[in-house]
């Protein structure tokens, strides 16, 4: 469990230096700014569940490995989009689509970890 959580944040740590080496000139700063707050949002929901207890379960171990695959799909659109030197008409597209999966895994990783701290009395 812990290699894959360590893997899913090492490779949005590669997405945000992706964003901000390759495509800082390339795009607009409000994007920039867009994209790469969204990136550490999603990679903060990593950190702060990272000793959580319940990522060991079954539940845990299919979230977290959501999170990976979604924040690969995401590194592998940056990736495809670095090649050339023009920024295609639909990057913004894939890119957005890719990230809102990365989001969406985050707040599903969220959402279960204020399930399970609810205390019922």
């Amino acid at each position: 469990m812990g290699e894959n959580l360590s893997l899913a944040k090492s490779v949005l740590d590669e997405v945000l230096e992706t964003l901000k080496q390759t495509y800082a000139g390339r795009i607009s700063g409000d994007e920039m700014r867009d994209l790469t707050t969204r990136v550490q949002f999603s990679r903060n929901s990593l950190i702060q569940n990272e000793k959580k207890i319940w990522l060991r379960t079954k539940v845990g171990r299919e979230i977290i490995g959501d999170f990976g695959a979604a924040s690969g799909k995401l590194l592998d659109v940056l990736m495809g989009s670095q090649k050339s030197n023009e920024i295609e008409s639909n990057f913004f597209v894939e890119v957005d689509a890719a990230l809102r999966e990365v989001e969406s895994q985050a707040k599903r990783l969220n959402e279960e970890t204020r399930r399970r701290g609810m205390v019922v009395t």
